[in-house]
This record gives structure tokens, sequence and C-alpha cells, in this order.
């Protein structure tokens, strides 16, 4: 898909095009973000429980994303038959970001619960497959405007434009949806999401206009990107192989757990919107706080040691949410969030730059693309795995061998378990591979 727009910017970036371009990165990746907050956590689990569906179903259907990962295989092949990597990232996501607007107007059709909620996963899964099969495109397009040198601490930077203006924006958007919810008029709040989406579609457009397109980066996929060629080269080294087992492995332990979060705190712990907002803005200072040193981190000592860093305060925060019950409270819910958000201040940049760390530059698009796809399928299935041990234990009356314990407990145990393997093996094996920048 390509849309033809004329670069009417060019007149408007300055003698070095990468400037003007990171710039606009910065808006892109915060209206981005803000896009994100409306289609994701507490807002999405208080829509999709609106239907009345059960919580392992309400955590398999907010995994769709991570299954949809998988379309990202074919990013490379598919961007090579495009004429502009730049206008065919934005039309893309112009389509996708509509498709989640209606995701809120569904309520208002009046149709039965169950056709309601297919249309719903089908609509969901569109936007997200749209959002796949440009991701790892437009990460490998920006980013190439990006010294390698100052790739952490530029993500950093980035992170903290869009994590600061995020916390204001979800705070404010939760207060207005509890409002509405509390005065019997919750269908206005959804309203809002929707028009919400389509404004930050306007906005996130006019910054992706102002970037530089790659022609050249297209050439070198049009000269070597089939999808066999893709994963002949990727999957025959021996490297990328070493590199899939960590996005595997964590995206299997991350989502067999964090997808049944918000719904164990709405309905297990009657959480509102606004104290689910509450956390996720001292998620979002905790996280804007550590951004910058974890990047430079990152940038002094090699992705492979940020990550060892990533996973030890993940599991830390999985062991936090062992404690999170009726009976003890919210606190540690509270300091699950702040502390997984600190290992997301790492971890987020470092998944996809170890990739750049490891992989030569003319296989980097497509290695992303299968890097994504085997994350995607890793996603996707732990959190099955997670919706059946979650279903497991509350048939069983939230016990487990006589012993009173919630599914998301015995889901954190095992995530923490499995993320502590997963460092040892970054230390043991990717950190002693030779890298190629």
């Amino acid at each position: 898909m390509s849309v033809a727009i004329n670069d009417k910017s060019t007149s408007l970036q300055e003698k070095d095009p990468g400037t003007t371009t990171r710039k606009a990165y910065l808006f892109e990746a915060a209206f981005e973000y803000f896009i994100s907050i409306t289609i994701s956590g507490a807002f999405f689990t208080l829509l999709i429980k609106r239907m009345g569906v059960s919580d392992s179903l309400t955590g398999i259907i907010s995994s769709i994303a991570y299954l949809s990962c998988t379309i990202e295989v074919y990013t490379a092949s598919f961007m090579a038959k495009r004429r502009s990597i730049r206008n065919t990232i934005l039309g893309i996501q112009c389509v996708q970001q509509s498709l989640y607007a209606c995701l809120y107007l569904l309520p208002f059709l009046r149709l039965p619960v169950t056709v309601q909620v297919v249309l719903f996963a089908v609509i969901y899964l569109l936007g997200t497959s749209m959002a796949s099969i440009v991701n790892t495109a437009k990460y490998s397009w920006l980013n190439s405007f990006v010294d390698p040198g100052q790739r952490g601490s530029f993500t950093a930077r980035k992170e903290m434009t869009f994590l600061v203006t995020g916390i204001l924006y979800n705070y404010i958007l939760s207060r207005v949806i509890d409002h509405f919810t509390d005065i019997g008029k919750s269908e206005t709040g959804l309203k809002i999401c929707a028009c919400l989406i389509f404004a930050l579609m306007l906005l996130h457009t006019v910054a992706l206009l102002f970037t530089r397109d790659a022609p050249q980066m297209l050439q070198d996929l049009q000269r070597t990107a089939t999808l066999r060629a893709t994963l002949k080269t990727n999957l025959g080294n021996p490297t990328f192989r070493k590199l899939l087992v960590v996005v595997a492995v964590w995206n299997l332990f991350a989502c067999f757990s964090n997808a049944y979060y918000n719904v164990f705190m709405v309905g297990d712990m009657g959480c509102t919107v606004t104290f689910i907002a509450l956390g996720s803005i001292g998620a979002g200072l905790a996280r804007a706080a550590f951004s910058r040193p974890l990047g430079r981190y990152a940038d002094r000592h090699g992705f492979a040691m940020s990550l060892q860093l990533g996973f030890l305060i993940a599991a830390t925060s999985y062991l936090c949410m062992m404690f999170c019950t009726p009976a003890v409270g919210k606190v540690p819910y509270l300091l699950y969030v702040v502390i997984y958000a600190v290992s997301q201040a790492t971890l987020n940049s470092s998944m996809l730059n170890v990739v750049f760390q490891y992989i030569p530059a003319s296989d980097r698009m497509g290695a992303m693309g299968v890097y994504a796809a085997m994350g995607g399928i890793a996603g996707f299935s732990g959190s099955l795995l997670g919706g059946w041990v979650l279903a497991a234990v509350q048939k069983n009356a939230n016990t487990l061998l006589g012993f009173p314990l919630y599914g998301q407990q015995l889901l954190s145990i095992i995530s923490a378990v499995g993320v502590v393997w997963l460092l040892l093996y970054v230390r043991r094996v990717i950190a002693k591979l030779p890298r190629v920048e």
C-alpha cells in the first residue's frame, strides 16, 4: 500500500536532513504513544469488559497485538515493492489508527454481544497487523538518521519526550472517563476516546510529513529483500538464532502474566480507572527519570549488559506482584508498575538495539522482521498459557494444593523464574558474541 504525498516539507528542512527528521521522530513517537495509551491498559479493559467477556478471554484478546507481530517477517519484502518507505508507512498508519478509533464506536451499533466481541477481535487484529507490517521498517528507517554511538541516549531522549507528556494525557483522560462513568454516561467517555484517536492520527501524520525518506534503504531492499532470502540469510546466521531466544523467552514470560494484571486490578481488587492511571503516572515518572542514565549505560557498556540489568529489574517487579491480594492491598501493585517501568527504560530500547549491535546493516530490516515475528508468536503463546493457568486456578476457587492463591500470583512466580533464567542466558551466551558496531 502506498500513498502518494508531495514532500512539501523539504524546503523547511535544514541542511542536515537528519536533524529535522530526528526532531519529527520525537513528535511522531509522542503522538503514537498517546494513541497506544487510549487503546490499552485500563481503557482497553473497561471497553472489552462492557461486552461481558471473561478474564481469561480478555487477556487473550489484549495479546492479539503479539500474534499480529508474526506478519513482520514480511516487512522487508513488502517494503521492497513500494515506491517510498515514508509514504507507505504514513498511509498504512492512518488506516490503522482509524480502525482503533472505530473500536470505541462498536458499543453504539447495538449488536448482539457475540457479534460485538468477534468484530472487536477482527478490527483489533487488523489494526495491530497494520502496525506490525510497518513497525520494523519505521524503526530501521528513522533510526538510520541517528548516530550509532548515540542510539541509547537518543532513545532515552525520545522516551522522556513521550513519557512526560503521556503522564498528563493519561491522568486527564482517566479522570474524564471516571467522571462520565460516575454520572451514568459512560458512553460519552467512549465517544471522547474515539475523537481523541482521530485527532491524534492527524497530528501523527503531520509529524511524519516532516521526516525525510530513505531511497538508498529502499534500493538495498529491492536488490535483496525476498521472503525466502530474508529467512535464509537470518536463520542461517548463528548469532541471530541466539538473539531469537532472547526475544522469544522474554515475550513468553512477560505476556504469560502481564496480560492479566489489569483484569485482576479492575475485577478482583475493585480499582478505578483513575487509580490505575495514577499507577501509570508513577510508572511514567520512574521510566522518564531512569531513561537517560540507562541509555548512557547502554551506550557505554553495550546492549547485552543493558539487557541483563533490565531483566534483573523486571524479575524484581514480578516478585512484588506475587504479594498483591485483596487482603494485602494495592501497594504491591504500585511497586510492581513502578519497578517494571524502570526495567522498560532499558529493555524497550535494548531489545531492539541489540539487533543493530550484532547484525550487519544490510540484513537488519529483514532481521528485525523475523525477530519481531518470533517475539509475537512467543508472546501470544504465553498469553494462552497464562489464560489456561488463570482459568484453572479460578476454577479451583483460587487455591493451589490447598493453599489460598490467586491466579495472578502464580503467574508472577513463574514469570520471575523465567526472566531470571533469561538473564543468565544473556550473560553466558549473548554477551560473548562478536559485535558489528
